[in-house]
């Protein structure tokens, strides 16, 4: 029976995945190492692709020959495993990569190599060489914020003039959120899907210990969940009365204590807000960015979010930088069976493999009845495709469009393979909650771009133990709406 239900949660998770690109219809109306780098020369054997192509869709692209050119891509330290595999090694993820790249190099004729910096230094490797006019970079695949910082820089173009991916963005292998939630004044600088699983591995969820619940006699959110009525006042029902301290010296420790519900720094502290349906930002009838922050909708969002975290004594653990999130408190509190609920990624589900207890996985709650859908926040760590200025928009776009195709048939099945295989999610009901966080999944351009500040508006409020949002945008308003006006401004003469 276990290896039925577990079958049932893999299929549901390759749907899962395969179906996230498409959500963006319902996301757009909330329904939805070191600087320098190095040169990676991936000139190795090929190897056979494992995937199953749909004839009907995968077939009709032709394969272009483009003289045995090089085709350099700077992409991110830590996300350098969805793009580059140096050889073939007996692991299915890292063999899928290293698969597509060869398919790729073969296909197009093309010789692969790729540039290596951290998340900030990476969208400055693009500028430089934009500014020193060498082209020597023909994609960029970089961390959303960092990328999002240098849109005014004069350094990307608009994927909307390249006609092989403007004609193909309806594909399922692309992400239509970010197309429509990032483009400003009909201008895309960035576009996003499965040519790289940590965009998906990025949207932000509820783990709750089935353990705990068990003991407790507190029913698992699931029907909550299906029902929609998996709301803030439910969730509060059951962390109001879980904090316990558990070495019995008057206070209440990350380290030793037990709690409701826990997260680090820039995750459940941000993702509430947008949960909760907040935005910073609007568009207008011509796809500029409008200042909305200083709203009665979000003030009572704020107001909800002290309650959660300040008034309940949930902690949020500042992150230590460390991408080994298995040494983050919160994260070892959840996996000791000290906390009910965790608010991370699904990338961070890799923490939990060898957790005793097992653990569901559920959507971040609805603020009340009133919201009509669940929102799951995809974060900005989350990768985005740049076209460098300068570059040969029909070779680029050609090979990403290519890229993100083969990664769909088989770098993506396979994350689920290597990464999806664990003891967690043995039930049925976890079917139904990842196919509401895939149509729920949904991508904010305010907080992306994070004018002056007012992205992270929810966890600068919490830091100060503060529901005044009135008192924040009195003092930040002006430099806020400067930023997004020099923004406006940049996009309405860009050519």
């Amino acid at each position: 029976m276990k290896k039925i239900k577990f079958a049932i949660f893999l299929a549901a998770v390759f749907v899962f995945f395969c179906l996230m690109a498409s959500c963006a219809d319902n996301a757009a109306t909330h329904g939805n190492g070191n600087g320098g780098g190095d040169e990676i020369d991936s000139d190795s054997e090929t190897g056979e692709n494992g995937a199953k192509p749909d004839e009907n869709i995968y077939t009709r692209f032709p394969k272009t020959d483009f003289g045995s050119r090089d085709f350099t891509m700077v992409i991110v330290d830590y996300m350098q495993e969805e793009h580059y595999a140096e050889e073939e090694i007996g692991d299915v993820f890292n063999d899928s990569v290293y698969n597509r790249n060869k398919k790729i190099e073969e296909d197009y004729n093309i010789n692969l190599k790729f540039k290596i910096a951290s998340h900030a230094d990476a969208p400055s490797e693009i500028k430089k060489s934009v500014i020193a006019g060498d082209n020597a970079y023909d994609l960029g695949a970089l961390h959303a914020v960092s990328a999002a910082v240098l849109t005014g820089d004069n350094i990307y173009s608009d994927w909307h003039k390249v006609p092989v991916i403007n004609e193909n963005l309806g594909n399922a292998w692309w992400n239509k959120s970010v197309e429509n939630d990032m483009s400003i004044g009909g201008k895309s600088f960035f576009i996003a899907g499965d040519i790289g699983y940590i965009f998906t591995a990025h949207t932000h969820v509820f783990l709750f210990n089935k353990k705990l619940f068990a003991d407790s006699g507190i029913q698992y959110p699931y029907d909550a969940v299906k029902e929609g009525k998996w709301t803030y006042d439910v969730f509060d029902s059951i962390i109001k009365e879980c904090n316990q301290d558990l070495n019995g010296d008057g206070k209440l420790d990350i380290k030793e204590d037990k709690f409701g519900f826990v997260t680090m720094g820039l995750f459940g502290d941000v993702m509430y807000f947008y949960s909760f349906g907040g935005k910073a930002i609007e568009k207008d009838e011509n796809d500029y960015p409008v200042l909305v922050l200083n709203s009665e909708k979000n003030a009572s969002i704020v107001e909800t979010g002290y309650k959660w975290f300040i008034e309940n004594n949930c902690p949020v653990v500042p992150y230590t930088g460390d991408d080994d999130y298995s040494e983050e408190l919160a994260h070892i509190a959840f996996h000791r069976d000290r906390a009910y609920f965790l608010g991370t990624n699904l990338k961070n589900l890799r923490v939990f493999r060898d957790m005793e207890s097992e653990y569901g996985i559920i959507p971040f709650p609805r603020l009340d009845d009133a919201q009509e859908n669940y929102i799951s926040t995809v974060d900005g760590a989350a990768t985005m495709l740049v076209l460098p200025k300068g570059a040969d928009g029909d070779v680029s776009g050609t090979v990403a469009e290519a890229m993100a195709r083969e990664s769909s048939l088989a770098v993506i099945p396979a994350y689920y393979d290597s990464t999806l295989q664990l003891k967690f999610a043995r039930d049925e009901a976890t079917t139904e909650m990842l196919q509401i966080i895939k149509e729920t999944a949904y991508f904010d351009m305010g907080y992306i771009y994070n004018f002056s500040g007012s992205g992270f508006i929810s966890k600068t409020l919490l830091d100060q133990k503060s529901i005044n949002l009135t008192s924040f945008c009195e003092k930040n308003e002006g430099a806020i709406q400067k930023a997004i006006d020099r923004l406006v401004e940049y996009c309405s003469n860009f050519e």
